[in-house]
Parts: structure tokens; sequence; C-alpha cells
């Protein structure tokens, strides 16, 4: 027994070491936390006010934030499969690696050659306060959408207002993305600015101890567009009296990953083994996302999906699944 449980660490990559020290100390460690509430009269504060272990709690902290706050460098492969990620602090191994980067997966999908067809599109929010009494519910109209807020104030949206900048892979997605842009036209405004020579300027490729785009930037936070958020109030304001004395009190905005066919990516990569993304949810992230992320789960953890997963495969699309190709002959 002992001999095929090491080969079930060995063969899933994983090291038994810690597994091992765990079966030991972990009793010792349950029998003296027993012993230490005991004296504490069932008290947790004990374990803080210690010098001695609130020095090993914030230890502990410390490095599981180090890790989490890590920026992802890229994957690591080893015969054509998933063999771990580098990150900023060094390399961690792993034979599944799931991407769920949002509107950063194209940029880094592209460093090993995947080329995911996925565009950001802004959209921009406004929390308004001042309201009159109002049903909760969530309602939507022609030019408006608002829902009710835990803290009592109100999330309002200008229906048509999302934003789709012009970038350089606005070009290099055109064909794409086209047939989405010739039926969802009237609910996209087209607009130039600064990103496009942001993106030109940002390198799409590097080495593993470099410093990376996502590194630069810790959090993709763009600024909120002032003449739709306050756009968006306005036309509630018309159509809704209740609004009529409503105060924004803040606004932000986010960039959404949106795909040619407004469909996500939950899928694994026919040509990298251990490799899986989860992307492209085009706005519909807090909606489907209970349901997304069982789907994701299952197939990384080689499970039968909780549902078919033949809409959301990556080679859908022709772009990804001619660059399949290019990613086997590199691995070969």
């Amino acid at each position: 027994a002992p001999s095929a449980h090491a080969g079930v660490f060995v063969k899933g990559g994983i090291p038994p070491a810690p597994f091992i020290i765990g079966f030991i100390l972990g009793p010792m460690a349950e029998t003296n936390f027993r012993r230490g509430l005991m004296l504490s009269d069932g008290s947790f504060m004990g374990f803080l006010t210690s010098p001695i272990s609130g020095s090993f709690l914030a230890l502990a902290v410390v490095v599981v934030l180090w890790y989490l706050v890590s920026a992802v460098r890229g994957v690591e492969t080893a015969g054509g499969k998933v063999s771990g990620v580098v990150t900023e602090h060094g390399p961690i191994k792993a034979n599944r690696v799931l991407l769920a980067g949002g509107a950063w997966s194209r940029l880094f999908c592209g460093n090993f050659g995947l080329d995911l067809p996925q565009l950001m599109i802004l959209a921009s929010v406004a929390r308004v306060e001042g309201v009159e009494a109002l049903p909760e519910a969530s309602v939507g109209g022609s030019n408006f959408a608002y829902r009710k807020r835990l803290d009592g104030g109100y999330s309002v949206a200008m229906r048509s207002g999302s934003i789709a900048e012009i970038t350089p892979d606005s070009f290099r997605l055109f064909f794409d993305f086209l047939p989405a842009w010739m039926s969802e036209w009237r609910d996209l405004k087209v607009r130039t600015g600064s990103r496009f020579t942001e993106e030109l300027r940002r390198p799409t490729s590097w080495h593993f101890d470099e410093t990376t785009p996502f590194e630069r930037m810790r959090v993709l936070d763009p600024a909120p567009d002032d003449a739709i958020v306050r756009g968006g109030v306005a036309n509630l304001q018309r159509a809704v009296p209740q609004f009529r004395n409503a105060t924004i009190t803040d606004a932000w905005a986010g960039l959404i990953d949106t795909t040619p066919d407004g469909v996500p990516v939950i899928s694994g990569v026919a040509s990298l083994a251990g490799f899986f993304i989860a992307t492209g949810f085009s706005g519909h992230g807090f909606g489907i996302g209970p349901g997304a992320g069982k789907l994701a789960a299952d197939l990384v953890a080689g499970e039968r999906p909780v549902l078919d997963a033949e809409p959301y495969r990556l080679d859908r699309f022709k772009r990804a699944k001619k660059s399949f190709r290019r990613i086997d002959a590199s691995a070969s």
C-alpha cells in the first residue's frame, strides 16, 4: 500500500514530503491546539497576543500573500505537456494549469504562440444615492439599467454604452469580430485613444527572466467614461421619476474580455496537455460564474463535465486552431 500511494504522488507530480510531515505533526498540532483553547476559555486571542504564536501566524500570512500577489510570467513545458509555471518569485511545479486571466488572457497566451481571439471592451458604471422607495428588482430599459445594492444605493449603467477603443488587435482580429460588429454596432461606441499607442509599445513576448506587462500594471483599473456615466444616469432619471433627485457618489469601469461569438472559452488546449483556459465571458461573468467555475474545475480534474463543454471549446475558433500547429512544432 505505501508503494502504491507513493506511485500516485509521483505520477501526479506531487511531492510526498509535505504530506508525510503533515501526518506526523498533525495529531500533535491538534492536541496542543485543543490545550491552548482550554487554557484561554475557548478564545482564539491567545494565538494572536502570544509573541511566538503571533509571529508564526504573521509569517504564514506573509508566505501565502507572497504567492497570491506573484505575477505569473509563463508556463513551463516538458514533452509537450505542462510541467509548471514561472512566477516573478520563481517556478512552481504543476502538471495542470488554469488560465483565468480575463482581459489579460490573450496577451499571456500569445507569449507561447497561442492565438486567442479576444478583445477588450470598456464598460462604465455609476453608484447613485437619494432614490425614492422602489421594489428591489433589477431593471433594464432601452438606454439604461439599474439594480439595488446591499448598501442601499443603486448601480446604474447606460445600455449601449460600451466602448470599443481601436487598438492594434482591432486590426489583427478584424475579420474574426466583423460579424459581431455588424450585428452589434448600435450597442458599441468606437473610439480612438491612448490605448492604441500603449498596446503598440507593449511587448507581446518575453523571457521568463524578464519583467512582464503584468508586473508593470498590477491592477487593470481603467478610468470610467464620464459622459457615459452621466448619460446613463440622465436616461434613467427621465424614465423613472423616483431617480430624479439621485446623485452620483462613485463611478468605476472595467475592461470586459470579449470573444467573437460572445461565448466564453472554458476549455483545454489540444496542443498543450495540462493547460486550460476560462476567459472571454463577454460581460456575463457574474451571472454564469458559478457554473463556469464548476465546468472549469471538472475539466482540470479530468472528471465528467457538469454540462456539455463542446460549445465552449477553444478550437471552435479557426485562428486558435491554426496556432495549435505552431505550438506543436515548437514543442517538438
